[in-house]
């Protein structure tokens, strides 16, 4: 028993490295999230667009909001929180409209976007002000296509490009 406490901090060393050090270095990039399906994910070269999946670190502001309400965990970005991985829905030049019924894009309606009044914890979420508005160059919408409880932009509105770490690719993915 004694042998077993004294390794532990070694294992659990090695385990983190293994999980989550290791493929990091090589631009692998784990999601244990609902939002995108679980999986393990491979940064690539590639244009931030309309349709590409990213990672990507929110503002501070943004970040910190979503740490306090565990929406986010602990992660690699400059302010210590976790990236999300969302799917861009809109880009520069898109008209963007949060509404009761959903968020429209340039007037078509994006699945799973209806705008939730209070999260998984029953507390109170505020959706982005509903005013359609046109995204200015280096603006993103972020959504989870595959979740109706995602966090994304229609709570905390565009993205700066800049936010963008890594467009990524699936690798293995469950559902």
């Amino acid at each position: 028993m004694s042998r077993w406490r004294t390794r532990a901090p070694l294992v659990a060393v090695a385990l983190f490295m293994l999980v989550y050090a290791v493929p990091q270095f090589a631009g692998l990039r784990l999601n244990l999230s609902t939002s995108m399906p679980r999986g393990l994910y491979r940064s690539v070269d590639g244009r931030v667009t309309t349709g590409a999946w990213v990672a990507v670190c929110l503002p501070s502001e943004i970040a910190r909001f979503g740490l306090e309400r565990g929406y986010l965990g602990a992660g690699s970005c400059a302010d210590g929180v976790e990236p999300v991985l969302k799917a861009v829905v809109a880009t520069a030049g898109d008209l963007v409209e949060v509404m009761r019924a959903g968020v429209a894009v340039n007037g078509d309606l994006l699945p799973h976007s209806v705008p939730l009044e209070r999260d998984r914890g029953g507390r109170p979420l505020a959706a982005f002000p509903g005013l359609a508005q046109r995204l200015r160059p280096g603006e993103l919408w972020l959504h989870s296509p595959f979740e109706d409880r995602s966090w994304d932009s229609r709570y905390f509105g565009p993205v700066p490009l800049e936010c963008v770490k890594a467009v990524v690719v699936p690798v293995m993915t469950i559902q």
